[in-house]
């Protein structure tokens, strides 16, 4: 069931290589990924039966969303909590020469940071499916309004928590806002000093998620 803390890291690390070495390619490697994964609407990451090899060794559950999902703890958390969890988990010796499992790096991912993660492992590795987002938004002035809303490809999932970053772009300047996107329909408001040309959802490709529409309010 863990084949994950094998497959899945090797696959991260893998995309980490990519992103230091090979940066021209590093955009294509994550959306070949994302692709992957959202070509099928349900799986988890939990292998949910060991007695397939197929199913232990599937590329698109085990390898990339294994992969994935390691991604989003990054971002989550942030570079230096992820990698410190990551350290802490690798210098445990109360696994060192055993088998890990996950709820042992779980535990290191929460006790580190300080956050709690059940939600997180419930959504995206226990259960299945992804999110697809539909983002609305306005502008008077200086003030923007965002509003998120969620669909899921799978039943399991009534709703995936995530920090959400929305770039907005002007003719000479850009920024990126992250909201904390706790309920479909949810309405955030921020501040963007100039005109907005543009908005991209996810520009670096942070989430596993697709078929997303951003609209501008006077667009409707």
């Amino acid at each position: 069931q863990d084949i994950w803390l094998n497959e899945g890291f090797a696959t991260f690390f893998e995309g980490l290589t990519e992103q230091r070495f090979f940066p021209a390619t590093w955009e294509n490697w994550k959306q070949s990924k994302i692709n992957s994964i959202t070509s099928q609407a349900g799986g988890s990451v939990l292998c949910d039966d060991t007695t397939s090899v197929s199913r232990i060794f599937d590329g698109r559950l085990t390898y990339n969303k294994g992969a994935y999902l390691l991604r989003m703890l990054e971002w989550k958390l942030g570079d230096s909590l992820f990698f410190l969890s990551l350290k802490n988990y690798l210098n445990d010796t109360t696994l060192a020469y055993k088998y890990a499992h996950t709820p042992d790096l779980i535990a290191h991912l929460q006790n580190t940071s300080g956050q709690d993660l059940t939600s997180f492992f419930n959504e995206w590795y226990y259960n299945q499916g992804y999110p697809s987002y539909q983002i609305v938004w306005s502008q008077h002035g200086n003030d923007v309004q965002i509003v998120a809303n969620q669909t899921q490809s799978d039943a399991s999932v009534s709703f995936f928590e995530m920090p959400i970053p929305i770039e907005f772009i002007g003719d000479s300047k850009d920024t990126t806002l992250i909201f904390n996107h706790q309920y479909s329909g949810q309405i955030f408001n921020g501040t963007v000093t100039f005109p907005i040309k543009e908005v991209k959802f996810d520009p670096k490709l942070w989430l596993i998620s697709t078929h997303n529409s951003v609209i501008a309010l006077s667009d409707l």
